[in-house]
């Protein structure tokens, strides 16, 4: 079973912690990415929050997935930036992404 399909079976409280459920559509924005090969995260860095969204994490870089928006924190040693993209600015994102967070 992969990644994504794990993710989706997980229900509210799963961490024992009083969790929410995955979010459906920001699984599916997230399966988007994957697909794409635009993203330079493998399926093996995507985790849940107990919020109910998801994120990619690295030691570099944090690329979560809510409802309605992209959020991504990148730590660059010196200075670290933080931007939102809502889904329409996909392609934004994603040049933000390839000019600022290191392939993993």
């Amino acid at each position: 079973m992969n990644k994504i399909e794990e993710l989706k079976k997980l229900k509210k409280d799963w961490d024992g912690y009083n969790a929410n459920p995955i979010s459906k559509k920001a699984l599916k924005k997230a399966e988007e990415l994957l697909s794409s090969g635009l993203i330079p995260f493998k399926e093996k860095y995507l985790v849940p929050t107990n919020d109910g969204t998801v994120m990619f994490e690295n030691a570099d870089a944090i690329i979560e997935i809510t409802d309605t928006k992209f959020e991504i924190y990148v730590d660059k040693g010196h200075e670290e930036i933080e931007e939102e993209f809502s889904f329409r600015q996909k392609k934004k994102m994603l040049d933000f992404i390839a000019e600022h967070v290191p392939t993993v």
